[in-house]
């Protein structure tokens, strides 16, 4: 299908004796397309279970989904050209379920671009079709240790305390008994974090 085809015209009269003429010509084919794509974005908002949202599309070929970092069911799929009527296609993209370090900072939007292309066997090939998936990282915080230990009593004077998390999210320390100001941690890929306070000398008798 995917394939020029020759075309003749013989002309002849009606008197034998005339000599016929031939006319060719050569005839394109149906060039491979991907169209009435919705949505063209995927926004999976702060989700971070696994949720899938599909795409829809029509094409007359072959095709296939490629893409850094995403996940989608099928890859590929589509006829080889044996018909003229284009057919319509879903891809299901699910969102990727993040944890531990590879967590970016809350409250930042990570995107990533996946591309619908044609595989006729022949070319030229449609022109490639881009998806914006996108996400917004959610908050997550996890309180792990003082140093010193809760309840240790502190020295009188020049006592500090170590708090430990693991955050993506911004985080600081209040307590009216800091020495100045605890300092305001700025959301930061998920990881270990700590901040070390100075506690006001107690003067009460």
């Amino acid at each position: 299908m995917w394939a020029e085809r020759p075309v003749t015209i013989t002309v002849t009269t009606a008197d034998v004796h005339l000599p016929s003429y031939d006319f060719t010509f050569r005839q394109l084919y149906t060039l491979p397309y991907i169209q009435d794509v919705n949505p063209y974005e995927v926004d999976f908002g702060e989700d971070n279970s696994g949720i899938s949202k599909t795409v829809t599309f029509k094409s007359n070929s072959q095709w296939a989904v490629t893409g850094s970092d995403i996940n989608v069911t099928p890859t590929s799929g589509g006829n080889n050209g044996s018909s003229l009527v284009s057919d319509e296609y879903t891809a299901t993209f699910y969102n990727k379920v993040l944890s531990g370090t590879g967590i970016p900072a809350a409250g930042s939007t990570v995107s990533a671009t996946a591309t619908i292309n044609t595989l006729a066997p022949t070319n030229p090939q449609a022109d490639p079709v881009e998806i914006n998936l996108k996400r917004k990282i959610p908050a997550y915080f996890e309180f792990k240790s003082t140093d010193p230990v809760e309840n240790t009593v502190l020295t009188r004077t020049g006592a500090t305390v170590k708090v430990n998390v693991e955050t993506n999210d911004t985080w600081t320390l209040t307590s009216p008994l800091i020495n100045g100001t605890a300092a305001t941690m700025v959301a930061s890929q998920w990881g270990a974090k700590n901040q070390t306070i100075n506690i006001q000398n107690n003067d009460t008798w």
